[in-house]
């Protein structure tokens, strides 16, 4: 019972499980080689019985040819997703809209969005866009792809978990010990 949604001699770490709203779901996923903390993106949507409806492999459809860790996933409130990765080697941190469709949006490779950053957190912005979250700085990306707050980000004063405010910014908070 249940489908595979990554089969092969690679090791496969789940990195991203949303509903698409339409029950099925939207994974996200790294198809690593043992040993190794960076692989190659996937990102699938699963129709509610299951069926395949879309298979986005970054090698491939996106035309990239390098490495990538922390993969996310944002749902857009419409069946797609952001889906937002690291690219390993360059340091930059990428966005791609996939439609519900499997349609990219955002260019063959997807918009950087920031350079040199990892450890970033992520939250939908409740308007088919979503909200990054690093260090002290947060920025918003809108439905199009293009940054909706300051270039770099705003300075928010604390680094840590994201989530949406419902009307398009974010609470940010960070834990202390």
């Amino acid at each position: 019972n249940g489908r595979a949604i990554a089969i092969g001699d690679r090791w496969s770490y789940l990195k991203g499980l949303n509903s698409d709203g339409e029950g099925g779901a939207i994974v996200a996923y790294l198809n690593v080689l043992p040993g190794y903390s960076y692989g190659n993106l996937h990102a699938r949507r699963v129709g509610s019985g299951g069926s395949l409806v879309w298979d986005i492999r970054a090698g491939e459809e996106m035309n990239e040819t390098i490495y990538f860790k922390q993969p996310r996933l944002i749902p857009d409130g419409a069946a797609g997703a952001i889906v937002m990765w690291h690219r390993y080697y360059s340091g930059e941190a990428m966005w791609q809209w996939v439609d519900a469709a499997g349609a990219l949006h955002w260019g063959d490779i997807g918009k950087a969005v920031l350079t040199g950053v990892s450890g970033f957190q992520t939250a939908s912005d409740e308007r088919g866009g979503a909200i990054v979250a690093w260090s002290i700085y947060a920025q918003r990306i809108n439905r199009e792809g293009s940054e909706a707050w300051a270039p770099g980000g705003v300075n928010v004063g604390v680094g840590g978990s994201v989530i949406s405010d419902g009307a398009g910014g974010a609470i940010i908070g960070e834990s202390s010990v």
